[in-house]
Formats: structure tokens, C-alpha cells, sequence
């Protein structure tokens, strides 16, 4: 059983909807505080759940009860992560003469008075992005984009930020950076929910973490040590029990 009294967002009904999704909630889950990852398969709920944290807890008859530190909540989809300028930036590739890239926008043109408030400069010391200003957005990796929606999204302070498939279309570098990032959110005292289908993707830091299964919500599971037991009973090679039915076909 977990505590909810370590819930910083408690499900309160026992059935939650959006649109035409509903979500069982039978254990009266919730959201600790930290670093949550929320798991299952494409069409579990995840987003689901995801949108009615962000603006789903008063519709459809919800009912959650929200922490007096959380008042405000972000949710940022990552699935076309270049739908950041409002362009085709994978258009705007290195390859292109240098007469075409003079139409991409720098960070700087793109988000303008922004780049000046203090938050701003705080956020990309934190996330080591410096230089990031003069910068053609074609230039960035995936994982300086991801940090800069994370930046974008931090400059309104929200009280909880969730990322719907933040490892979606990075490489081991770029992950490497968003791992770090999310660290600095944590030691910020942010906390944060990654909305995740494959269990190889939960990041060691994880705080807690919950399963959705044909859209039912269970109870999070808490601490790193219990996170990482589960994570090895579900990331069984299946090569493996090939193998094993292979050895007991030829040896009965």
C-alpha cells in the first residue's frame, strides 16, 4: 500500500475521463511529490491522465485534490519536438546553401522579450545553455530543444511539469542531456511526471512510478530500490526464452 499522505495530487473518484477516455481508479492513486513515471501501452491512458492533471480536474465529474503547492500545471507532448517554431525545422537542415538558413530564426528572434527576464538567464545557466541565443534553431540537437521547451514551459513557474514521451527520437548524447536536465528540476524542487510506454526508459532518478494498465490506474510504487526490481522483472529478453524453448525441443 502507499501513503497518500506523500500525494501532492490525489485521485479522489473513483473513475477519471477526458473527451471519450475513462480511466479506472479503484486504489484511490495519486502523484508524490519528485520525479513520477507513469508507464503502459500506447493506449492505456497515459496522455490522458497527463491532460487531466493540466485541465481535466474539474470536467467530466473528476475530482482530485491538489496540494497548496500545486496550483499550476504544465504538460508538454513531445512526439514532433521541431513543432517548436511553428515551422518544418528537419526543412531547415545543415545541409541547405546558406542563403536558405538566413530564414530560421535564432533562439533570440523566437522568443524574444523572454530572453530577457531574469528567469530566463537563471534557467539556461541551470540547464548549461549559456550561448544559446544566437543560435539557429536548426542547429540545436534534439536534446538542446528538449531543454528549451523545458525552459519555455518553466519561465510561466509551474508547480508540476509533464512530459508526455520525452525520450522519443533521442540519441544516447541528447538523452544524456535531458537526464541532466531533469536532475536540475529535482534539486530545483520541481517536481515532474514522464508519461512513458517502454519501462527500459524510466531514468534511475525516478522517485515513484506508476503502472496503467488497460486503463486503470494503480497505486505508485515508491523508492528508487523497489522502482528497479520492478524495472528488471519487466525487461526480460524475450531472444532469451527462445533459447530456452529451442534447448528443450532438441534435448526433451
Amino acid at each position: 500500500m502507499s501513503d497518500s499522505s506523500n500525494y501532492i495530487i490525489s485521485f479522489d473518484s473513483p473513475r477519471l475521463g477526458y473527451g471519450k477516455v475513462c480511466l479506472q481508479n479503484p486504489y484511490k492513486s495519486g502523484i508524490p511529490s519528485g520525479i513520477t513515471a507513469i508507464v503502459g501501452n500506447n493506449g492505456s491512458g497515459k496522455t490522458t491522465l497527463g491532460t487531466i492533471l493540466e485541465k481535466g480536474r474539474y470536467a467530466y465529474g473528476n475530482r482530485l485534490s491538489f496540494a497548496e503547492t500545486v496550483s499550476k500545471v504544465k504538460m508538454l507532448t513531445f512526439t514532433d519536438i521541431h513543432s517548436l517554431t511553428g515551422i518544418d525545422v528537419q526543412y531547415y537542415n545543415q545541409r541547405l546553401e546558406a542563403t536558405a538558413n538566413e530564414y530560421v530564426p535564432t533562439v533570440g528572434d523566437l522568443f524574444k522579450s523572454k530572453t530577457e527576464s531574469p528567469i530566463w538567464h537563471k534557467l539556461t545557466e541551470t540547464f548549461r545553455l549559456n550561448d544559446i541565443l544566437d543560435k539557429k534553431i536548426n542547429y540545436l540537437s534534439s536534446g538542446e530543444l528538449r531543454k528549451l521547451l523545458i525552459i519555455n514551459a518553466l519561465c510561466d513557474r509551474p508547480d508540476l511539469l509533464i512530459l508526455d514521451n520525452p525520450y522519443i527520437g533521442l540519441d544516447a548524447a541528447s538523452r544524456k542531456e535531458f537526464d541532466e536536465a531533469m536532475l536540475q528540476l529535482r534539486e530545483e524542487g520541481i517536481s515532474a511526471v514522464l508519461l512513458l510506454c517502454d519501462y527500459d526508459d524510466i531514468p534511475a532518478y525516478t522517485n515513484s512510478l506508476i503502472e496503467l494498465d488497460n486503463c486503470v490506474i494503480n497505486l505508485p510504487i515508491i523508492g528508487t530500490a523497489k522502482i528497479a526490481k520492478l524495472i528488471n522483472t519487466k525487461s526480460f529478453d524475450p531472444t532469451i526464452l527462445i533459447i530456452i524453448l529451442y534447448l528443450s525441443y532438441v534435448n526433451p
